[in-house]
């Protein structure tokens, strides 16, 4: 079908589900991906298939890379990283990665505090090949157990496929020890999973009743890529986990089954209490902005708590897309006048990072192209169509007016099926314009 419908969106599209699925159906959708845009430059669509490329590149990067950093900014908030080597071996790995040192660099200028600021500002300084461990560490069971725990867990944590061969045998040793420490379980539980080795699903189901929420965790994480079936009558009661790395592990694992359902457990979260808030926007950084992004503007829009509104804005930050520019613009017309110049800073970062991706041009992102939309959108709630209902009942609220409306239609004698049917249809008419006014 691909090769003899190319089309251009087809990539993106393909890559947002990409995001949404398993390793290895993303590994497949990858493959297709790549035979897409074959049949694109076969077809001779763009004049620039390089450039094109890059482009598609640049957008992978902008979704991917900011939103890994909040991930980590969510766990800064949590805890000190430089005490959880596991962590801190993860950050280092992905930090050799340019577009995420990219997105730690561009996070500086998100409205965050200034103590995470310092935090990035430290990783950003640090050496940018981490110190990987010594060819002994790797040849023998007996040399990596005589490590610290915070080194086998360094060690551990920074194995790629490149180590498969010397690391095999020690995962595992340490996957079936019986008295492990729980730092070093867990990095070689995310280790088994990252390398792919099989065959642990059982001691899998016994850590997740570990006392140690980074061992559940990863437990959470190997099984879903491993044995689902096996996972899933579980995975209710990690759903409501007070922990946030668990809880967070377990939607983004259930957002593979059902990720509307999952999207409106966490937008109920954001009408809790301050706790559960701040999880929830911890949270939806794992799903897809669209399926959220009407309610997070409603939050934000009762102009909550700085810190509260901060991580809201955060999620604009690092999901650029073109239908954030009229939202924001909304927002920043109808808030207080301090809270208007974080999200003004916010549409004009959104605007430079569409024009980098080369999603739209500038001209059609500028404040000439938002007002008309705002203006078209009062003319017609204060220039409404003759014989609707503002203009039969005006001053009434939409549902007074269907009452209204209804009652003088009995009473008028509109009995008849047809005048039903006209009742009927006139009650639908009412239904797509009072969806119409609340938006």
């Amino acid at each position: 079908l691909l090769a003899i419908n190319p089309d251009l969106e087809v990539p993106y599209r393909l890559w947002e589900i990409a995001e949404l699925s398993s390793q290895n159906k993303t590994m497949i959708l990858k493959k297709i991906l790549a035979s897409a845009c074959q049949v694109i430059q076969d077809a001779g669509m763009v004049k620039d298939f390089p450039g094109f490329m890059n482009r598609l590149q640049t957008w992978v990067y902008k979704r991917t890379g900011p939103r890994y950093v909040q991930d980590c900014i969510a766990r800064f908030k949590s805890y000190d990283f430089s005490t959880n080597p596991e962590f801190e071996a993860s950050l280092s790995r992905n930090l050799r990665q340019p577009s995420i040192r990219s997105a730690f660099e561009e996070a500086l200028q998100w409205p965050i505090s200034e103590d995470i600021k310092n935090k990035i500002r430290a990783l950003l300084g640090q050496p940018l090949v981490s110190p990987s461990p010594q060819k002994s560490e790797l040849n023998t069971k007996e040399s990596f157990a005589g490590l610290s725990p915070d080194r086998q867990t360094m060690a551990v944590s920074s194995w790629g496929a490149e180590n498969i061969k010397e690391a095999k045998p020690i995962l595992e040793n340490l996957l079936i020890s019986e008295r492990p420490n729980e730092s070093v379980l867990s990095a070689a539980i995310q280790a088994a999973t990252r390398l792919e080795l099989r065959g642990f699903n059982e001691n899998a189901l016994k850590w997740l009743k570990n006392k140690d929420a980074n061992v559940v965790s990863s437990a959470l994480e190997y099984l879903a890529q491993f044995d689902q079936e096996a996972l899933f009558p579980f995975l209710g009661q990690f759903l409501k986990s007070p922990n946030l790395r668990v809880k967070t592990t377990a939607l983004k694992i259930f957002k593979r089954f059902d990720a509307p359902q999952a999207v409106k457990m966490l937008v109920l979260m954001l009408k809790g209490d301050h706790k559960q808030r701040c999880m929830a926007l911890s949270c939806l950084i794992h799903f897809e902005f669209s399926m959220f992004r009407k309610d997070l503007a409603d939050f934000i829009s009762g102009n909550p708590q700085r810190d509260l509104l901060e991580s809201a804005i955060c999620l604009f930050q690092a999901n650029p897309d073109v239908e954030n520019l009229f939202v924001l613009f909304r927002l920043e017309k109808n808030l207080p006048a301090e809270t208007a110049k974080l999200i003004e800073k916010t549409r004009r970062q959104t605007e430079s990072n569409l024009i980098e991706m080369g999603i739209i041009l500038a001209f059609l992102i500028s404040s000439h192209f938002l007002k008309p939309r705002q203006m078209t959108k009062q003319k017609k709630v204060l220039h409404p169509m003759p014989l609707s209902f503002l203009v039969l009942f005006p001053g009434e609220k939409p549902r007074k007016q269907l009452g209204k409306f209804f009652n003088k239609c009995l009473d008028g004698g509109w009995r008849s099926p047809f005048r039903l049917l006209s009742l009927f249809l006139s009650l639908n008419f009412f239904r797509h314009k009072a969806r119409h006014l609340k938006q």
